[in-house]
């Protein structure tokens, strides 16, 4: 058996003539981002999917217990394989923006995202939910750190307009739109 050292400690491959460095650039070359991303959906989606499977399904008309979970790991398991395989196979230009974490984490995200959610909880009976979906969209805007006024009205518009359409008129949820006075 040969005990000489690995060829590409020496500088190149003796095989394929490639540097360490290429070597190293094509083993490390996916977007890590994405495909932790995937790989996490699809452990969730795995793992939902596994858990429910004693729940009763049902049908679309008479749904039971396991029916919008199942649906909901599914996506999720379906999202989690697509972002995987986009992740493996893209390659991350270095001109491309990526957020960082230095570190420190920023609190303004967490804090509008949090008050977002509890805002719109505790604010769908109160003041109904136009009222509701509009406060849940600024403060998840305010999130950003950049508030576009035509993202803002297009966005507040389009979840007003599909949760009233949904919620209250398709499913015929008791769901007030606007304040009782």
């Amino acid at each position: 058996m040969d005990k000489s050292p690995c060829v590409l400690r020496q500088g190149t491959c003796g095989t394929c003539g490639l540097s360490r460095e290429e070597v190293t650039a094509m083993v490390t070359s996916f977007d890590r981002h994405k495909a932790l991303a995937g790989a996490v959906f699809g452990v969730i989606g795995t793992f939902g999917l596994w858990y429910g499977q004693s729940y009763r399904l049902g049908t679309a008309s008479q749904m039971d217990s396991g029916y919008l979970p199942r649906i909901v790991f599914v996506c999720l398991l379906c999202i989690g394989v697509a972002l995987l395989v986009t992740g493996l196979r893209s390659h991350p230009e270095a001109d491309d923006e990526v957020d960082e974490v230095d570190g420190a984490w920023s609190l303004r995200p967490i804090a509008c995202v949090t008050l977002a959610i509890v805002a719109f909880g505790f604010g769908i009976e109160r003041v109904g939910l136009i009222a509701s979906t509009i406060a849940l969209v600024t403060l998840a805007i305010l999130a950003t750190g950049r508030f576009r006024y035509l993202e803002w009205v297009l966005t507040c518009l389009s979840l007003v307009v599909f949760s009233a359409a949904v919620f209250v008129w398709a499913l015929r949820l008791p769901l007030p739109l606007l304040p009782e006075f």
